[in-house]
């Protein structure tokens, strides 16, 4: 919920406590506990309009790392496994690919999603870091996705389960050069940057592409 609030309530925008539990697809009760947790913390402020209550961010730096402390990806179970590609890109393009055809809701994310939003590095990113629908276990996906399980040293696709919709929600088809892919929302990307090598340059560089969405 709190990921829908930033990215409706950026750029001083007061969005409703309706309009959020809408883009977030939860119940109005449960937008307005949430709220209401976040702006007894500070980090957001309520106000009246009428019969609307509106939402305005206080701080959406620090608000965005409070999402990103408490749902970054990676924080349960991570399957490991090998597919062949010509580089990160490509296997990301071959995972969305081949999701779309076993009918399994997969993003990419990380530092792979972050090029697939501009920003690059020197080097292709060692692995691609997928968030995969929350039903189901993640063997079971993996077999689906034609991944042959790998440990750490040779695996370039990990998988987390996606249990609260996080890293999914919000994600659009994105072009890398030739490479087409399912990618997380620019917010999420940023989210789960973090523990990659060089995670917070590319996160600091990623900002600028949240920031410019309000």
């Amino acid at each position: 919920m709190a990921q829908e609030l930033l990215i409706v309530a950026g750029g001083d925008r007061h969005p409703t406590v309706t309009h959020i539990a809408d883009g977030a697809g939860v119940s109005l009760s449960s937008a307005s506990r949430a709220i209401d947790r976040l702006a007894a913390q500070g980090l957001v402020a309520k106000s009246r309009e009428g019969r609307q209550v509106l939402v305005s961010v206080s701080d959406p730096v620090e608000l965005a790392a409070h999402l990103a402390e408490r749902t970054g990806w990676g924080r349960s179970e991570i399957l490991r496994g090998y597919l062949w590609g010509r580089n990160s890109f490509d296997i990301a393009a071959q995972l969305s690919a081949r999701a779309h055809k076993a009918h399994v809701d997969l993003a990419v994310t990380g530092r792979v999603g972050a090029a697939f939003h501009g920003v690059l590095g020197t080097a292709s990113p060692p692995a691609v870091r997928c968030w995969v629908e929350g039903d189901g276990s993640l063997a079971d996906t993996a077999v689906a996705l034609g991944l042959e399980e790998a440990d750490e040293a040779t695996a370039n696709v990990a998988l987390v389960r996606d249990r609260w919709r996080v890293g999914r929600h919000r994600s659009a088809m994105a072009k890398f050069d030739e490479w087409e892919a399912n990618i997380s929302h620019p917010l999420r990307v940023w989210c789960d940057l973090h523990d990659e090598p060089r995670g917070e340059d590319f996160a600091a560089q990623l900002w600028g592409v949240v920031s410019d969405g309000w």
